[in-house]
């Protein structure tokens, strides 16, 4: 029922006039905020590419691109029992990549004397988080690194101020909240389970529409 009515709002509200661009191309920039089962993880930046097309509802379908890397929070002490035996530090770090798509509705915009038309944005998105984990860990040679991809299904709500200059220039700040959902499976015989994880992504979005 909740996301009958998200579907509703976003293709069948009119805005009061129909979306005045085709498309839009930008830059996102911002950072990643790991949370829950994630929390060993430290914050970090993060930058990509947002695509949208403007539907006539007022909405936009979006298609977004985004990386991240994350460090590993204390990672001499939670690799502890793996120390280095000749006291290099031992590190992992973890590059995100989202691949995400869904739909931007701006329900009220107003504009003010200076050109800027400004109202509240809504969004929400699925797609596919990549993870490109490297650890280095010690060998009877030194160190040594591992690396590892696992990919997590993703969906995701925000909200922020969309703002407009002469219907050309845009600036989006806003904040979104991602659910990731990953699929362990067990080994020699072990049960497979599904491991669910949280994060949050404020965020700034300066694009061009056309």
């Amino acid at each position: 029922m909740r996301t009958c009515l998200i579907l509703s709002v976003f293709f069948g509200v009119h805005s009061g006039a129909e979306a005045s661009h085709g498309w839009a191309v930008g830059m996102h920039t911002g950072a990643n905020i790991p949370l829950g089962t994630t929390a060993d993880w430290s914050a970090g930046p993060s930058i990509g590419l947002h695509f949208a097309k403007a539907l006539p509802s007022g909405a936009e379908w979006r298609w977004l691109v985004r990386t991240s890397p994350i460090q590993l929070q204390d990672a001499a002490e939670s690799l502890q029992t793996l120390q280095d035996p000749h006291g290099m530090a031992l590190d992992a770090v973890s590059i995100h990549t989202h691949l995400v798509t869904g739909l931007r509705y701006v329900p009220l915009q107003r504009a003010s004397e200076t050109g800027w038309s400004l109202g509240p944005l809504l969004e929400g998105g699925f797609g596919l988080n990549i993870m490109r984990t490297h650890t280095d860990l010690a060998t009877p040679t030194g160190p040594g690194r591992i690396s590892n991809t696992e990919s997590a299904l993703l969906v995701q709500a925000g909200l922020g101020l969309h703002s407009v200059l002469r219907q050309a220039l845009v600036v989006d700040i806003g904040v979104s909240g991602q659910v990731f959902a990953t699929f362990d499976r067990g080994e020699r015989g072990g049960g497979d389970k599904i491991g669910v994880f949280f994060g949050v992504q404020p965020g700034l979005e300066i694009s061009g529409q056309f």
